[in-house]
């Protein structure tokens, strides 16, 4: 007898069970899959795996509670306690003495005592914060003395690190290092001039003094406050923020507008706090606002001057405030300017494209062609002007109802605009490059009605012989004729004017030398350009007119905005929509009348009729016969008056049909009556790019600096992103901000790194918020 086997009810086992071995705890996901393990006896462990569960949303609080006996209150204080500290809120802490408590402030205040016996650190605490201690708590709090059964958990790297304390503050029997930054000063000493940075891995030059204008030195005789942040790099690009300053031009559109700021946003985080924080959001590549949830609040709220960064619920919160499209847009455009003062972004030539978005969304949104897919999909695109370097410059987003070729009017005219404030914009015309799908003779008119220079690639090419490339542009530097050489030709070329449905235009075939002595079967490409209209044009007088070679070299440059979207998409997640909410459309959506499609199908199925009748009749008429007969014989044949009837009857419909066709309106609604027509809302998507494509250029302005500190171009962003992740400290005195990295393993790196801090440090940036002067250095460099 063959016993029947039965499937496990899943249903019947937990979720979430413990097996014990040897004193040490596994957590397992339905009885087969380890997920953590902790020491039985070892309440820190034990705690450890209680935030993985709740972070990692394995368990809720009432099931991970009764696997591993706390309460669901004692729960909320664990993940209270971890997500305001880190790791260290997982250790218990002694408590104070009777008659006060050691707060975090207390002890980090002793721990930067030094030179002081314990009666004169009792005695300044008390005077200072009016707390008495005994010298037993200052001894044991200088001595790092915490649960000692949970210190060997830790290396001692990664202890210091936890509570950012040095090995002389931890243990006094090492000998005292000299700090690089704000060294004991004795008071007695005539200290006008004190030296507050001291980089002694850096240059001579590199030393940095600052000189007291009260001359009074007994502020540099106390600490600063210092807090441990893993986001400690954001400080690298905060310089460069605040030189674009998104939030006071955006503030400055607001008052233009006449809209009251005061009490837009919530208590604790203004509208300021709220941007720099989506901002430096984006700088550390969370996927999502939702995301931001595992983010450490304290370490994160440095970056902003706060205690702690806001919730995800306070972001979502804020959002309606800023979300006016016409605001938005014409802040963007204020900004457009202030890349243009900055020179960040050169505006005479820019490079015009779209983005598609896949929309998964329950919204009935038009369809357009997915390229990467090769299928229709409902899609959201982003347009992009993006400058001959690749920086984008601004955009629009909007779903594929919108006509992608109005969409690129309305950008060029405002660059147009923008240009036009420049003082060369009154010397040159604007250049615009993109790409096939805009190939339309009628907006080629219109570009030359605007006094625009286009460069595109020619759509519907017929193949161009090689042979008729017999103009040549040579290498740059092969002027002379020695040393011109055959390997020396970049490009061969035919120029020559054409007639596109009867606009005349330019039109340059031509093929790159390397590529064809890579592939000898390589054909041709061809461009079109309006440039020849502008050779001798009575606006642009002193316009001096790009070479064949230049005008080339625009068009496939056009790559650079294509590496832009590639880089973003992967690095700065320019697909993620914040929003997937809907409103009634405003305009109704029209599409080409069905009807009419059909009837003009109808109408080709008769024209090919009607030839074939047609046909037939001149055959009978020319086809030779054993006897000759008359034409008018022929006519009167019964086979012959049926030909020509059955023409007549053909003819008389294609005429009521074309007559039909255009009496239907050529477009109509898309959906029903009945039923409301919905549009996506991407107000937050808009909002949300413009702040990318602050953090973009901003972070663009920290690479040319870190452009003369590290010459490789293959790793150099990578480079530049590994010493913003390092992590480290931020030390704020009086009148000054220190910022300590963690430095790069790689010497070379490590290098690169120390004249990055040179080089931003000789700036002498200045916080907004209060005043204090910015200083880099490296974490635990030797002195």
């Amino acid at each position: 007898m063959i016993e029947q086997l039965t499937l496990l009810d899943v249903d019947d086992i937990e979720k979430l069970s413990i097996k014990k071995a040897n004193g040490k705890n596994t957590i397992y996901w339905y009885d087969h899959y380890a997920l953590v393990s902790y020491l039985e006896d070892d309440d820190l462990s034990r705690r450890m795996a209680v935030v993985f569960l709740i972070q990692t949303k394995l368990g809720t609080y009432a099931e991970v509670a009764s696997l591993l006996g706390y309460s669901k209150s004692n729960l909320f204080v664990i993940m209270r306690a971890y997500r305001e500290q880190g790791m260290p809120g997982l250790l218990k802490k002694k408590t104070g003495p009777k008659d006060g408590k050691v707060t975090g402030e207390i002890q980090q205040y002793i721990f930067r005592t030094k030179n002081l016996t314990l009666n004169e650190v009792v005695k300044q605490v008390q005077e200072k914060y009016g707390i008495t201690l005994s010298n037993w708590t200052v001894s044991a709090v200088k001595r790092g003395k915490l649960y000692q059964e949970q210190m060997h958990l830790f290396e001692d790297e990664m202890l210091e690190s936890l509570f950012d304390l040095d090995d002389e503050e931890v243990e006094s029997t090492q000998v005292e290092e000299t700090s690089d930054i704000d060294q004991d000063i004795n008071p007695d000493e005539d200290a006008s001039t004190v030296q507050v940075l001291d980089t002694a891995e850096m240059v001579e030059d590199a030393k940095i003094e600052t000189v007291l204008e009260t001359g009074d030195t007994a502020i540099f005789q106390s600490e600063g406050a210092t807090r441990s942040s893993r986001y400690a790099g954001g400080f690298l690009l905060l310089p460069f923020l605040q030189q674009i300053d998104p939030f006071g031009l955006f503030q400055g559109v607001r008052e233009k507008e006449g809209i009251i700021s005061e009490n837009d946003m919530a208590k604790s985080y203004n509208l300021k706090d709220f941007m720099y924080t989506l901002l430096f959001l984006l700088w550390f590549r969370f996927s999502s606002v939702e995301d931001f949830k595992f983010a450490q609040p304290k370490d994160f709220g440095v970056l902003i001057g706060k205690e702690r960064a806001p919730s995800v619920k306070t972001l979502r919160r804020n959002f309606p405030a800023v979300l006016d499209g016409d605001i938005i847009s014409d802040w963007m455009l204020e900004l457009v300017r202030q890349y243009i003062k900055l020179d960040v972004i050169q505006l005479g030539t820019l490079y015009f494209d779209g983005h598609k978005i896949p929309y998964y969304g329950h919204v009935n949104l038009p369809k357009g062609y997915l390229s990467s897919k090769r299928f229709p999909a409902k899609l959201i695109e982003q347009v992009f002007a993006n400058d001959r370097s690749g920086r984008p410059i601004f955009l629009r987003v909007h779903d594929t109802s919108q006509s992608f070729r109005d969409t690129i009017v309305s950008m060029i005219k405002d660059a147009k605009t923008l240009w036009e404030e420049n003082e060369k914009g009154k010397r040159s015309p604007l250049i615009v490059a993109f790409d096939r799908e805009l190939y339309d003779t009628a907006l080629f008119r219109e570009l030359d009605q605007m006094n625009v220079m286009y460069i595109t690639w020619r759509k519907f090419d017929r193949p161009v012989s090689v042979d008729k490339l017999t103009e040549i542009i040579w290498e740059a530097g092969t002027d002379s004729a020695e040393s011109i050489q055959e390997s020396s030709v970049k490009y061969r070329f035919w120029r020559r004017g054409i007639t596109v449905q009867g606009y005349r235009t330019e039109a340059i075939s031509f093929l790159y030398e390397t590529k064809a002595k890579k592939d000898p079967n390589r054909s041709p490409s061809t461009l079109l350009t309006n440039a020849a209209r502008f050779n001798k044009s009575e606006i642009f007088s002193d316009f001096k007119m790009p070479s064949t070679g230049e005008i080339i070299d625009i068009l496939c440059q056009r790559w650079r905005q294509e590496n832009y979207f590639r880089y973003s998409k992967l690095g700065e997640r320019l697909d993620y929509n914040p929003e997937y909410r809907t409103n009634e459309r405003q305009e109704t959506r029209n599409r080409a009348n069905p009807e009419i499609k059909e009837i003009k199908k109808s109408i080709q199925k008769l024209k090919k009729e009607i030839d074939k009748l047609n046909d037939k009749v001149a055959s009978r008429i020319t086809k030779r016969k054993k006897k000759d007969k008359a034409l008018e014989d022929i006519l009167e044949q019964k086979s012959m008056k049926k030909l020509v009837q059955e023409k007549e009857q053909n003819e008389q419909q294609l005429q009521k049909m074309s007559k039909k066709a255009k009496e239907l309106p050529e477009r109509v609604p898309v959906e029903d009556n009945d039923m409301p027509s919905l549009e996506s809302e991407l107000h937050r998507k808009l909002f949300l790019d413009v702040l990318r494509i602050v953090m973009h250029n901003a972070e663009q302005m920290l690479l040319d600096v870190f452009k003369r500190c590290y010459s490789d171009p293959r790793d150099i962003r990578k480079v530049l992103r590994g010493i913003a992740t390092q992590g480290g400290t931020v030390t704020e005195y009086h009148d000054r901000m220190v910022v300590e990295l963690t430095a790069l393993p790689i010497p070379e790196h490590r290098r690169a790194t120390e004249s990055l801090f040179c080089e931003l440090n000789k700036r002498r940036y200045v916080m907004e918020n209060n005043g204090k002067t910015i200083y880099f250095k490296i974490k635990n460099s030797p002195s």
